[in-house]
């Protein structure tokens, strides 16, 4: 083990001394720095717009002035989810998702105000974010740091020299190992550190929206870290193959544009094909059109004579029409949680399609846990999604239930006013534990452990083989 220690040693010294590392280092970091402050900035100024808005939105739903409790239920209010630091980080689906939901009634709406919707590139590089970096640049650097470190002294003729003063095959791949390791560790370690400053400053400044979302960024850093050393130790094993620094350089970027840029796409590809989930149009004109024939087979509320009334237990007179309004909700809502359900239940065979493929590339693990540690995933959207919908149904209840109790005979005519509208609060998110969410965060961790565990075994008998044959 002191042999392999030195060996690492030396080679992290090298390693620190070459020009183009250095340079490439410092060139990663400043990128990254670049792209988490311009995320934190726009972030800042997105939260300040937001809170505007919300703030006026308020405001409009009080000054809406007289108006029927079912007017007003279609006059209605948007459910907003907050930004967090996390969001600097890996926006992840956000961008795509929205944040917006009009909790209109009748109907339970998907998510709007998409930002990729305003973008003029909408590819990933029209969003550099430090996770981006971190899944694309730094496995790129990983591979190349590890591709060189055993083709460059094969060449050189060093290796035949550490053999010759008594290193054993065993100490030199393990020295190699854990000095390509090593020091993309260090690399890492400062690449981290810039994308994750300003992050880390609006957590302890209490802006981070999850109560664990110190937790969250530790665990986050701690994957990001051992998902660039996965790579560095994967060049490790491709080096051992190859007689010439050129040959090992060029399968690692082979490898590199297979693993992290061809092999997610596939697996996203084969996720849709495999488990297709239905067009967002087509999900909502189905939703309505089952909906509208149920309510209309029940009897909709808009059909109630204006004067109908009834009389409950108490004796208290009750508008037929705000039952049948009620009544309509409630068909709707049954009809909402199974269409509902179904949609989710196809968008987790997808994620179990698409996590087979970590099998074959740890990027898909990797991006499925950024996503989910930093709570822009469909996971978390769909807990938002399902707060939304709550407040909803309180809130058209709440609606429905002031046309039934005070409306009387009065029907359509019958006025509520600001009383009313200051009794129904505004929608709050509260945001979820990663405990609290159903996903396989858990599973995508340990399909890292497994990439780790199991490149440092592949390059450690590649590369005795390869010291062997010689």
């Amino acid at each position: 083990m002191n042999g392999a220690l030195a060996i690492a040693g030396k080679d992290l010294r090298e390693s620190l001394r070459a020009g183009w590392l250095l340079a490439a280092g410092v060139v990663m970091i400043l990128l990254t720095l670049a792209s988490a402050l311009s995320a934190a900035v726009n972030r800042g100024e997105t939260s300040r717009a937001i809170a505007t808005a919300e703030a006026q939105e308020a405001q409009t739903w009080l000054d809406q002035g007289p108006r029927n409790p079912h007017a007003a239920a279609h006059f209605s209010r948007y459910a907003v989810r907050p930004l967090s630091a996390l969001d600097d980080v890996d926006p992840g689906l956000r961008a795509f998702l929205g944040g917006h939901v009009w909790m209109e009634a009748h109907l339970q709406r998907p998510a709007e105000a998409r930002p990729a919707e305003d973008r003029v590139d909408p590819s990933p590089l029209g969003a550099l974010t430090p996770a981006w970096i971190v899944q694309h640049i730094l496995a790129l650097l990983g591979l190349l740091i590890g591709a060189v470190s055993l083709a460059r002294e094969r060449e050189e003729g060093r290796l035949v020299l550490l053999q010759g003063h008594g290193a054993g095959a065993l100490s030199i791949a393990l020295g190699k190992i854990l000095g390509a390791a090593g020091l993309t560790a260090v690399l890492s370690a400062a690449l981290l550190l810039a994308a994750t400053g300003s992050a880390w400053w609006r957590i302890f400044a209490g802006a981070g929206l999850y109560s664990d979302a110190g937790l969250r960024l530790a665990l986050w850093t701690s994957a990001a870290l051992g998902y660039g050393v996965v790579f560095a130790i994967l060049g490790v094993a491709l080096s051992a193959w190859f007689s010439t620094t050129r040959a090992s350089l060029m399968a690692s970027l082979l490898f590199w544009a297979f693993a992290v840029i061809i092999a997610p796409r596939i697996a996203t590809t084969a996720a849709e094909a495999i488990a297709p989930a239905p067009s967002p149009a087509t999900f909502v004109t189905a939703l309505r059109a089952e909906i509208r024939a149920a309510v209309m087979a029940a009897g909709d509320g808009h059909g109630a004579p204006a004067s109908a009334t009834v009389l409950d237990e108490q004796g208290r007179t009750l508008s037929v029409r705000g039952l049948r309004l009620q009544q309509g909700e409630e068909i709707g809502d049954v009809i909402h949680d199974r269409r509902y359900g179904e949609l989710r239940a196809a968008y987790r065979r997808q994620a179990d399609v698409r996590f087979a493929f970590a099998a074959v590339t740890p990027t898909v693990a990797f991006s499925s846990l950024s996503a989910g540690l930093t709570g822009s995933d469909f996971a978390h959207h769909a807990d938002f999604l399902a707060q939304a919908e709550a407040h909803r149904r309180m809130m058209i209840r709440r609606l429905n239930e002031d046309d039934i109790y005070r409306a009387g005979d009065r029907g359509g005519a019958y006025m509520a006013d600001r009383a009313l509208w200051e009794q129904i609060p505004g929608f709050v998110y509260a945001a979820p534990t990663l405990t609290a969410i159903e996903r396989g965060y858990l599973r995508d961790g340990h399909v890292l452990i497994a990439w780790f565990f199991g490149g440092f075994a592949v390059a450690l008998a590649s590369t005795i083989f390869a010291l062997r044959r010689r």
